[in-house]
């Protein structure tokens, strides 16, 4: 009993040297907002590509929706469709030996995640959380441009089907970007 006790102790003290360092913040302000399009990813001054004016866009923090006032107007229906959201967020040059991520709380209801003008991932399904790695996209010591297109549009294909609500659109939930060192547990776990 008394060695198993300090084969237990041994690796407690040596796993205690070795915790995970994991940096995490969130990045709820100062975002930009657009509503509709299909182009508004990529970066500036690219061939074919409209340039983003921020100016022109509305600059929310999240969360954040644009259906807020569809119950307080006369019409009938609610908006359903596409959204943009697009920050630029600086990365420190000692982050550059970890992987990045972006994790959502949650994003009603289809969400497709550009990096630098370059897509790093899509999530379906809007009451679910989901973590989108960026490293391979990622710029340090610069900054890099952040844009998710979200689409509340209906689809026969994504729960829920049929609801008493409206199915409001936008980043609806905390986003958070995550550091982690090269070996680190799981992150893709459904938003774990």
């Amino acid at each position: 009993m008394k060695s198993l006790f300090l084969l237990f102790l041994t690796i407690a003290v040596t796993n205690s040297g070795m915790s995970q360092n994991r940096i995490e913040y969130s990045i709820n302000d100062n975002w930009k907002f657009h509503v509709g399009g299909l182009a508004f990813a990529q970066r500036a001054n690219v061939k074919g590509y409209p340039i983003p004016v921020d100016e022109l866009w509305e600059t929310v923090s999240i969360p954040h929706t644009w259906n807020a006032d569809d119950p307080f107007d006369d019409s009938e229906s609610y908006r359903r469709g596409i959204g943009w959201y697009r920050k630029n967020i600086s990365l420190s040059e000692n982050l550059k030996n970890k992987k990045i991520y972006l994790h959502f709380e949650g994003a009603n209801q289809v969400a497709d995640v550009y990096v630098n003008g370059a897509f790093a991932g899509s999530h379906k399904g809007g009451y679910t959380a989901f973590t989108i790695d960026i490293s391979k996209h990622s710029r340090f010591g610069e900054e890099n441009l952040i844009a998710v297109k979200v689409d509340n549009s209906h689809s026969n294909v994504i729960p829920p089907l049929s609801v008493g609500f409206g199915l409001y659109g936008g980043i609806y939930r905390d986003v958070w970007l995550v550091a982690t060192d090269l070996v680190h547990f799981g992150m893709h776990n459904h938003g774990s």
